[in-house]
């Protein structure tokens, strides 16, 4: 291996700006672009893709205009912004518009939201994928371990992983703990003394050590460590010495992807580590790319904080968590679906009107007609400035109402044994 210290500061500055976190910026779309805005939100029902919520804003982008849309389906969001000369002519209906982000769906029926605090509603539905808080395992494989058993039972690590721990954060007392925990015990002392915890880019790192959690005598699965490490679903394979490791070693249905990290020359001011990244074939690929430079120990601990915090992201598309993801986006969009209706009765029931806008093609006629039917009293949620700061979670889900009658509408009347793919790299820690 070759590495020149003379030029280390420059190469990273250079490559530095792909050690990116990979976000799912369409979670933020909402916030980023609507609130505090002038907007107009909507929900349908469409018969094969079930419940539909979608957010429409007008803007101005070089001088032509523009709508900027969400569209949040059971099985995701789509976040677009189309010409407005692409409807050749007058302002389209939603289900016009929805349409053009969603081929496959086919009702032109959508309700407007037109009661306050519904974009609260709306926005805490986009944020729930949001996590700022992380937990990874950390196993210590001893030469010539290969069996489960064998690493979940060792009692203690060397200095090159104590090294190793110190670099990636701090030890943290766990009695009376005040950060994120990660669900370790902070009262009781059941999950040990002590643990690995950091802060990076304002997000909550705890680390599960297999060697700091408490060891059980006579219990040669160590249910007690496992318990934690294998519901994590990323972890680091701290090996002390060359030895071989294999992702299937572990039995775990959560554990997706493992870096593993070995020493080369530990305890000496010229420690190199060894890193191999390995997930399961179902994972998609994950940043930052292994470089080929040398890194030193800031620069080597927010590679490998990228690296981790990227494969629990990514880990999350395989289709054991995809499946899960799904079921809960589909039973949360519901729920929304049902609080914005049943808000929307509970307004409409003291409007002694019913408000036909039918034959209103353009937003603004809907939201003007609703004001004059109610006197202006209720103010446009989309007018709602309350939300530059964090939104605050709706409240329980009121009476359900199945008759659309009295509410404005626009439109018509066990797996096998995964597959891993392994990518080696060096780094040099001084």
């Amino acid at each position: 291996m070759e590495c020149s210290s003379s030029n280390h500061s420059s190469d990273f500055s250079s490559q530095s700006a792909e050690y990116k976190l990979e976000m799912d910026e369409t979670a933020k779309s909402y916030r980023r672009h609507f609130i505090t805005r002038e907007h107009f939100n909507y929900y349908g029902m469409d018969e094969a893709l079930g419940h539909v919520i979608m957010s429409i804003k007008n803007e101005v982008i070089s001088s032509q205009p523009h709508y900027r849309v969400i569209v949040r389906k059971r099985n995701g969001t789509t976040h677009d912004i189309l010409p407005a000369h692409s409807f050749h002519g007058d302002p389209p209906h939603p289900g016009k518009i929805a349409k053009v982000l969603c081929e496959d769906l086919s009702t032109e029926k959508f309700h407007p939201v037109l009661f306050p605090h519904g974009s609260e509603m709306i926005v805490n539905f986009d944020e729930h994928v949001l996590s700022n808080s992380f937990k990874f395992g950390i196993i210590c494989q001893k030469r010539g371990q290969s069996k489960e058993e064998e690493l979940f039972c060792n009692r203690g690590h060397c200095t090159a992983m104590d090294a190793f721990l110190n670099l990636l954060g701090q030890r943290v007392q766990l009695k009376d703990f005040k950060g994120f925990r990660g669900g370790l015990d902070t009262q009781h002392g059941q999950t040990g003394a002590e643990s690995v915890y950091t802060t990076f880019k304002e997000r909550e790192i705890m680390f599960h050590v297999s060697t700091l959690l408490p060891h059980t005598d006579g219990d040669p699965q160590q249910l007690q460590r496992k318990r934690h490490i294998g519901n994590d679903i990323v972890a680091i394979i701290f090996q002390e010495a060359n030895t071989p490791f294999a992702p299937d070693m572990i039995a775990s249905h959560f554990l997706h992807a493992f870096v593993v990290v070995q020493p080369v020359d530990p305890d000496s001011p010229d420690t190199a580590y060894r890193v191999a990244v390995t997930a399961r074939d179902d994972v998609p690929f994950f940043g930052p790319s292994l470089p080929s430079f040398c890194l030193k120990g800031s620069e080597l601990r927010e590679f490998i904080l990228t690296k981790l915090i990227n494969a629990e992201h990514a880990c999350y598309k395989a289709k054991r968590f995809a499946k899960l993801e799904e079921r809960t986006r589909a039973a949360l969009l519901e729920s929304l679906y049902q609080e914005l209706h049943a808000q929307n009765t509970k307004l409409f029931s003291h409007v002694p009107i019913c408000i036909d806008v039918s034959k209103a093609s353009e937003p603004n006629r809907i939201f003007d007609t609703f004001r004059r039917a109610i006197g202006g009293k209720v103010r446009s949620q989309s007018m709602d400035s309350q939300l530059a700061g964090n939104a605050v979670a709706p409240s329980g889900v009121g009476k359900r109402n199945n008759g659309f009658s009295v509410l404005p509408s626009v439109g018509e009347t066990q797996s096998p044994s995964p597959k891993w793919v392994t990518i080696y790299m060096y780094i040099i820690l001084v």
